[in-house]
């Protein structure tokens, strides 16, 4: 199922999503999506915080409280990431870590069309941080008009920012499913163990080069001169 599913979410990948992210690109300077990036991560640092609590850690809970409080100020309103130059940097969260933390297994993994990979914990865990999300409970004009703008340019930002893994996962991975999926569970199993996690047979999934043009055929050996005929001897 899971392999259907994901040559479903290729084949939407390649034909409908790819070309938006490309007009993207071509529309948005970088400047532009950087600015964009940091405005939907500073949006996420409420929900990162909760879970930087549920977890016990008050270093990263301190941490990511000042990130939100300078960026959404100083930072006019997470457009400059400000504590991130302070030396400050962004760390993700969510109640699927916070469940792995206290030991929760990641259950059954599934692909979701358009969507990527997740477990049955992380589905959980984001219907969790989506409730929990200030944006998702409270109540303003306009409210569902900006919280779809938000999830539309997340998900954009999200596959945007992952485009060229994603390529170079398409042109080098033997079984680009196969190794998404290993990539994804390991990836998660680090994030929630740290140094504890296995991560010996996690694939290497490289950058993108561009292709070489093939090497020139090998310049075959020159002819030998021909033989120069020996002088006649003059006539006695």
């Amino acid at each position: 199922m899971n392999r259907g599913l994901y040559t479903v979410g290729d084949a939407l990948d390649r034909t409908v999503v790819h070309p938006i992210v490309a007009g993207y690109r071509r529309v948005a300077p970088r400047p532009v999506r950087r600015a964009v990036h940091n405005v939907v991560q500073n949006l996420d640092e409420p929900v990162v915080f909760v879970n930087d609590v549920l977890q016990v850690h008050p270093k990263a809970a301190g941490a990511t409280l000042v990130r939100f409080v300078a960026n959404s100020t100083v930072g006019v309103a997470g457009i400059f990431d400000a504590a991130e130059t302070a030396g400050l940097p962004h760390h993700d969260n969510g109640f699927g870590s916070t469940l792995g933390h206290y030991g929760v297994g990641p259950g059954p993994y599934f692909y979701v069309p358009l969507l990527g990979p997740t477990t049955l914990r992380d589905a959980f865990g984001a219907g969790v941080d989506f409730a929990a999300d200030p944006l998702s409970w409270t109540r303003f004009g306009n409210a569902q008009t900006v919280g779809i703008a938000r999830t539309g340019l997340s998900l954009l930002d999200e596959r945007e920012q992952a485009d060229a893994q994603l390529r170079a996962l398409r042109n080098t991975a033997a079984d680009p499913y196969a190794t998404l999926r290993s990539v994804y569970l390991q990836s998660r199993e680090a994030e929630i163990k740290g140094p504890e996690a296995p991560l010996e047979d996690l694939p290497e999934v490289p950058e993108p080069t561009p292709q070489s043009s093939p090497p020139d055929a090998e310049t075959p050996p020159e002819a030998p001169p021909p033989a120069q005929p020996e002088p006649t001897p003059p006539p006695s």
